[in-house]
């Protein structure tokens, strides 16, 4: 089980890995700076179980590129890929849906509400949910 951070702002990044480390038993984490890397390293892992943290506002390579990179390599679906950005524009919401997100989450910035995402994400995601094994 690993969960994928790709974000380009590295004082999002310190504010992830500090909230993050208030989290029991958590997953492990790998954070990407851009969308190029994570793909590098989707093709050359076999890791089940891997819920996706997408920006989609990066300069090199948007998230909506990397879901579309994603889909083309038909690796979407071996993904929990959840959108999470700071926009809250309906077509970005409705364009992540259709390239295959899972859930779409808007960026807070308080240190306190980020804690509290990443618990439920990993409650929901890694402890609640089933997946399809093999």
């Amino acid at each position: 089980m690993e969960l994928l951070l790709v974000e380009d702002d590295p004082d999002d990044v310190y504010f992830f890995e500090r909230a993050y480390r208030s989290i029991d038993n958590a997953p492990e984490l790998k954070i990407f700076s851009d969308g190029h890397a994570l793909l590098d390293y989707l093709n050359t892992c076999t890791t089940p179980n891997q819920v996706l943290l997408l920006d989609l506002n990066m300069p090199a390579m948007s998230g909506f590129e990397v879901m579309e990179a994603l889909r083309a390599e038909h690796m979407i679906d071996n993904l929990i890929t959840v959108c999470y950005t700071t926009s809250t524009h309906h077509s970005d919401i409705r364009k992540a849906y259709q390239l295959g997100a899972k859930s779409y989450i808007t960026k807070s910035g308080r240190l306190r509400d980020l804690e509290s995402l990443i618990k439920l994400i990993k409650q929901y995601w890694f402890d609640n949910n089933r997946v399809v094994q093999g």
